[in-house]
């Protein structure tokens, strides 16, 4: 599989919308938990968040958690390799 950053890379994201995608998804804070790190308005988190959502799927990618909902473990994966994983008798979820 392709390193995280070298997808982040491919889909052309911002610093700041890496950023703001890690925090939410990666961390699981909240838009205004975000914003407060950062110093940004929670409404400028959520656009990054929407921008860098529309770029990763322009670039052929998914944000896809891989353990209970409650935890914030996910990652960057290609929807065929999503596919694999689900129908793999070893999928996480």
């Amino acid at each position: 599989m392709v390193a995280c950053r070298e997808r982040l890379d491919s889909a052309s994201l911002t610093d700041r919308q890496i950023q703001c995608l890690a925090m939410r998804h990666f961390d699981g804070l909240t838009t205004r938990q975000i914003g407060q790190t950062l110093g940004i308005t929670h409404a400028t988190v959520a656009r990054h968040l929407r921008y860098g959502r529309d770029r990763l799927r322009a670039a052929g990618l998914r944000i896809r958690r891989l353990q209970r909902p409650d935890e914030p473990a996910c990652f960057l994966m290609a929807p065929s390799e999503m596919q694999e994983l689900e129908a793999s008798s070893t999928c996480p979820w």
